[in-house]
C-alpha cells in the first residue's frame, strides 16, 4: 500500500517544479504540467506560438501564445485536490494528542510512518492511532501497559524494556553480580538472591544517579583544580618569558658593546700598521735612492775613464779617475 501511495504521489507531481500539480494543463503529448510552470517554460524557449515538452521534447502549437488555452487535466486536478485535502487533514491530526512528541510509529511501513501517539511498554513499540487499534484487538496482549508518547518524549515516564531471556516479562531488577537487567522469572531461575546481589531497577538507577552525581562533582572539583594549576603555569610562563626577554636584551647590549670596542681596537691596530708601513717603506725607498745615486755616480766615472781611453785623452786625467775608481770599495 505504501508503494502504491508513493506511485500516486509521483503521478500528481509536476515534472518541472517537482511539487503537487497546480492548475494542471495537458499537452498533446499527454504530459501534464502546472500552468505557471508552462508559462515560465515558454518564456525561456522563445519558440513563438509553440512550446516544447520538458519531458519528451515534442513541440506543440500554442493557441494565442497563451498556455492557459491548453485543456485542464480534470482527473489530475481532482486527485491532486483530494490528496492535498487528506494530507492537510493528516497533518492536523498528527499535531494533536501524543503525536506532538515527534516520534514516528515503529510498526508502520518505512515509507508510510505516522506520528506515534502511544508507547507499549511490553512490546517496546511506538504506535500511531491505526496501529493502536490493531494492537488492542489482540486479547492475549490486553494487559500490556500503554503510555502516551508525549510523556515518553518529555521524560515524565521512562521506557521499560522487555527481558532478553523472557520477552513477555519486563526488566524490573538489576543483578549487581552479573551487571545485567533481569525480570522476575530470571530472579527465580538464574539469579537467585542467595547467590547474587539483586536490587530493583529504580533503586539501582537512584544509586547509579547518586554515584554519577558524586563523580560529576569530583570531576568539577578536579577541573577547577586543574584550571587553577593551569593558570599558575601560564603565569609562570609569562614570568619566564619576561626574564628571558630581559636577559636576551642584556646579552645583545653587551655583545654590541664588545663588538664596538673590538671594532675601535681593530681600527687602532690597522692605523698603527699603516703608519709603520709608511715609515718603513719611506726608509727603504731612501736606501734605494742612495743606491741609485751611487750607481749613477759610479757609472758616470766609468764612462769618463772609458771615453778618455778611447779618445787618447791626457794620461794625467785618466790616471786620476782610474785611481779614484780603484780607491772605491766595491762589495
Amino acid at each position: 500500500m505504501a508503494s502504491a501511495r508513493q506511485h500516486l504521489t509521483d503521478s500528481l507531481q509536476c515534472p518541472i517544479c517537482k511539487e503537487l500539480l497546480t492548475k494542471p494543463k495537458l499537452l498533446p503529448c499527454s504530459h501534464t504540467f502546472c500552468e505557471g510552470c508552462l508559462t515560465q517554460l515558454h518564456s525561456t524557449q522563445a519558440l513563438g506560438n509553440q512550446i516544447k515538452c520538458a519531458v519528451c521534447r515534442s513541440v506543440a502549437p500554442l493557441s494565442n501564445n497563451n498556455v492557459s488555452n491548453f485543456p485542464t487535466n480534470r482527473i489530475a486536478q481532482s486527485l491532486a485536490e483530494d490528496f492535498k485535502e487528506r494530507s492537510d487533514r493528516k497533518r492536523a491530526t498528527d499535531s494533536t494528542d501524543g503525536a506532538s512528541s515527534g516520534q514516528r510509529c515503529t510498526l508502520c511501513d518505512a515509507d508510510d510512518q505516522g506520528l506515534a501517539t502511544f508507547y507499549c511498554q511490553h512490546c517496546s513499540e511506538f504506535l500511531c492511532d491505526f496501529c493502536l487499534e490493531q494492537h488492542k484487538r489482540f486479547t492475549q496482549i490486553g494487559h500490556h501497559e500503554l503510555v502516551s508518547a508525549r510523556y515518553i518524549a518529555s521524560g515524565e515516564i521512562r521506557i521499560q524494556l522487555a527481558c532478553i531471556e523472557h520477552p513477555r516479562e519486563l526488566q524490573q531488577f538489576v543483578c549487581i553480580t552479573c551487571l545485567v537487567r533481569i525480570c522476575c522469572r530470571c530472579l527465580e531461575v538464574g539469579h537467585q538472591s542467595y547467590r547474587h546481589e539483586v536490587i530493583g531497577i529504580k533503586e539501582y538507577e537512584k544509586s547509579h544517579k547518586a554515584a554519577v552525581d558524586s563523580l560529576q562533582e569530583k570531576i568539577e572539583q578536579k577541573t577547577a583544580l586543574i584550571q587553577r594549576q593551569s593558570s599558575f603555569v601560564e603565569e609562570r610562563i609569562g614570568k619566564v618569558e619576561n626574564i628571558i626577554g630581559q636577559r636576551r636584551h642584556e646579552i645583545e647590549n653587551v655583545f654590541e658593546g664588545a663588538v664596538e670596542r673590538i671594532r675601535r681596537r681593530k681600527d687602532q691596530l690597522l692605523g698603527e700598521c699603516n703608519t709603520y708601513q709608511k715609515s718603513l717603506c719611506e726608509d727603504l725607498k731612501g736606501i734605494i735612492q742612495c743606491y741609485d745615486d751611487y750607481l749613477e755616480n759610479l757609472t758616470a766615472k766609468i764612462t769618463v775613464v772609458t771615453e778618455d781611453l778611447l779618445l787618447n785623452a791626457s794620461t794625467s786625467r785618466c790616471l786620476s779617475v782610474s785611481h779614484e775608481l780603484l780607491s772605491l770599495r766595491l762589495s
